[in-house]
């Protein structure tokens, strides 16, 4: 009677849509790497009430499906074993990957180009948990023959963090030989060394002669190949917390001004300990300079960097244009592959639940303007308005020998849109306000530029989506 009422819970809770069971419901998954380089994939995800044990059960022989998840991390047979099971709510396979800090500088982009959920030090999963139900997790060790970590039937509670098991499939010999280890995730080019010493090569050859029993994996022991020493992996390789909400995948970004445009776009992913950088009448922070007076935020993420609490902070490439830009040749920004819209655009950014994110862009046609999203706690589908703001770094001459051009464009209309042309900051007058304040907006001191003096209503809003 346990198990069919467990059962009924887990199932019914998920359906029972606006009930206050259904709203603490866990709706996504972040995976924290603990290592330097190992890294994990492809996921296996399965919802489940108390009559589906746990698929980890030491010294019992693999489940069905196990072998090729762990061996070549192809969760698609033990998806099969578990389609239509009763108890099984929801079982899938999510392509991606968790790769250590230590792939930061590595080339991921067939992963983003694969439309594949991965991240480097961390990674957020949309799932789907009623209140009542259970979790598992399994992610293939990607350096090693038969090895994966595992979530083994949790029942979670929201911003619960719980410890992955590295677990031995029993499947295949643990030789430690690149012939029988699958490659980095199938990447075509990929780094050596202890980040990924078999390079792409596949799972070529199968020794056999596994174990016949799942176990605690016992690590490393470079028996072949120069695969690193690492004997003990009784300490944790991958934590992960429930949170309350889906992550935020995209940040779509609306243009509300007849001929303003707005770039690059500064990104920053982060918690509460960080402070919001636009503080009116404080001075500008390191970077915000060269930020928003000609449209450069690498001295703003070089600037915050490997700051606590910073889960990610990055340059992306590209503009915003207002719809006076339809018709106007933006191929030059295209053939560069920069991330622009005419309009509106949307950027990629992984914001889990509970974290704040930090987007700034430079308003094109001012000396030292911004407009700036500025450290909201944003949920999907909420839409704010970005804030227009004065650096006070530098004095608002209103010349085209002080303002940055069109984003650099070799061609650029003239008039209100680019009244500066393809121009770029000349030369800094200097004498700025020497505190950051609400821009005036442009008041028709110099060069023609259009008198537009109220920037009070919003001229960018940002809508997050799933």
């Amino acid at each position: 009677m346990k198990l069919t009422l467990a059962s009924t819970l887990c199932a019914l809770v998920g359906s029972a849509i606006g009930s206050a069971s259904a709203q603490e419901s866990i709706q996504s998954l972040t995976f924290q790497s603990l290592h330097q380089y190992q890294h994990y994939g492809f996921f296996f995800v399965m919802v489940h009430d108390d009559s589906i044990g746990p698929l980890y059960v030491p010294n019992a022989p693999a489940p069905p499906g196990m072998e090729s998840m762990c061996e070549s991390g192809d969760p698609t047979a033990l998806v099969e074993a578990f389609t239509d099971v009763p108890g099984v709510r929801d079982v899938r396979t999510v392509p991606g990957a968790l790769f250590a800090q230590g792939w930061e500088n590595e080339d991921l982009s067939p992963l983003a180009a694969a439309g594949a959920t991965f991240g480097v030090g961390s990674v957020t999963v949309p799932v789907d948990i009623p209140s009542g139900c259970r979790v598992t997790v399994m992610m293939m060790i990607a350096n090693s023959n038969d090895g994966c970590v595992i979530l083994n039937g949790e029942n979670m509670v929201l911003e619960q963090t719980v410890n992955m098991i590295e677990i031995d499939a029993g499947t295949e010999q643990n030789t430690e030989s690149c012939e029988n280890i699958f490659g980095c995730l199938g990447l075509p080019a990929t780094p050596t060394g202890p980040l990924c010493p078999c390079g792409a090569r596949g799972n070529e050859v199968d020794p056999g002669n596994g174990e016949g029993f799942m176990s605690a994996h016992i690590g490393v022991g470079k028996r072949n190949n120069r695969v690193m020493i690492e004997s003990d992996w009784r300490h944790t390789m991958v934590q992960v917390t429930a949170h309350a909400t889906p992550p935020i995948s995209s940040l779509t970004f609306e243009s509300l001004h007849p001929y303003h445009h707005y770039g690059f776009f500064f990104v920053m992913v982060h918690d509460d300990s960080v402070d919001p950088l636009y503080v009116p009448d404080a001075p500008a922070p390191p970077g915000m300079e060269s930020m928003c007076e000609s449209g450069d935020p690498t001295a703003l993420v070089a600037a915050l960097t490997g700051v606590p609490g910073v889960r990610d902070v990055r340059t992306v490439p590209g503009a915003l244009f207002a719809q006076g830009w339809e018709n106007e040749d933006l191929s030059p920004l295209a053939a560069a592959g920069a991330t622009f819209g005419v309009g509106s655009v949307t950027v990629p950014v992984d914001i889990p639940s509970g974290f704040r994110v930090t987007v700034m862009m430079m308003i094109a046609n001012s000396n030292d303007g911004c407009v700036i999203l500025n450290g909201e706690n944003m949920v999907p589908e909420q839409t704010l308005s970005m804030i227009e703001i004065d650096a006070g770094t530098e004095q608002n001459t209103e010349s085209c020998d002080n303002i940055f051009g069109c984003l650099g464009l070799p061609a650029t209309p003239t008039g209100p849109l680019c009244p500066c042309g393809a121009r770029g900051n000349d030369v800094d007058p200097g004498n700025g306000e020497g505190f950051m304040s609400a821009h005036p907006g442009i008041l028709g001191r110099n060069d023609g530029i259009l008198i537009d003096s109220d920037w009070r209503q919003s001229m960018v809003r940002v809508t997050a989506n799933l």
